[in-house]
């Protein structure tokens, strides 16, 4: 059994988001404690730190922009959380756009 969270890189470094960040940061400390408490029952817990992405709200202020990364970057990294042995656990992954982000 799996479960994924989607978290930003906003939770693991300053973010001038405000709130957004502190959300982030809050899920980021939710993922630790729910694997520890997930551990037992044979249940890996996954945090996956997306940076930018060109989402469809995204589509609408630009035609596009290589800067971001693809949504289907976001589903490979989910795929493969579910594709690993049952005594392995993606337990957290930063994942960013090579040609820009947020910071």
């Amino acid at each position: 059994s799996r479960i994924v969270l989607i978290g930003s890189t906003s939770g693991i470094r300053r973010d001038r988001g405000g709130i957004y960040g502190i959300s982030k940061w809050a899920l980021r400390s939710y993922a630790y404690a729910l694997r520890e408490e997930c551990k037992p029952m044979g249940i890996g817990v996954s945090l996956i730190n997306p940076g930018g992405t060109f989402t469809e709200t995204r589509k609408k202020s630009s035609e596009e922009d290589r800067s971001l990364l693809e949504t289907s970057d976001l589903g490979k990294v989910i795929t493969l959380t579910f594709r690993l042995s049952p005594q392995a656990v993606l337990e957290e992954v930063n994942i960013r756009p090579l040609q820009g982000d947020t910071y």
